[in-house]
């Protein structure tokens, strides 16, 4: 694995992010799916245009699941696990996570989405150890 400096290691970069309605589309249709409880992870190769290897990552709430309040924590909770698992997933990846429900146990929020999120890349063979 080739790991950045220490101190840049752990940065939610801009270019890791998705942010246009046409790369959802594309991931959406066209992207493999796994189904958790929690939320859907839908990924897709990209081709690798720059010198770095990126791995990217969108969020889609519903308006259905949660008021703004908690789709925009849940947002940050789910940003903030792939900030830290983003090295064990393989380069050049696009992700997509839909929420579909919330966890009950408000303590435990963050391990179980954490889990989750693990157990779906390692389902998906994007995960990399």
């Amino acid at each position: 694995m080739n790991l950045p400096k220490k101190e840049r290691r752990y940065q939610f970069l801009r270019e890791e992010k998705i942010k246009r309605d046409k790369e959802f589309e594309r991931i959406f249709l066209i992207g493999s799916r796994k189904i958790g409880d929690y939320f859907d992870l839908i990924f897709l190769a990209q081709e690798q245009k720059e010198k770095l290897p990126l791995r990217r990552i969108g969020i889609k709430i519903s308006r259905k699941v949660a008021g703004a309040v908690l789709r925009n924590r849940f947002k940050r909770i789910l940003r903030e696990i792939f900030r830290h698992e983003k090295w064990n997933l393989q380069p050049n990846t696009d992700i997509l996570l839909r929420l579909k429900s919330l966890p009950k146990e408000r303590a435990a929020q963050f391990k179980i989405l954490r889990d989750e999120f693990i157990s779906l890349c390692r389902q998906a063979g994007i995960w990399q150890e």
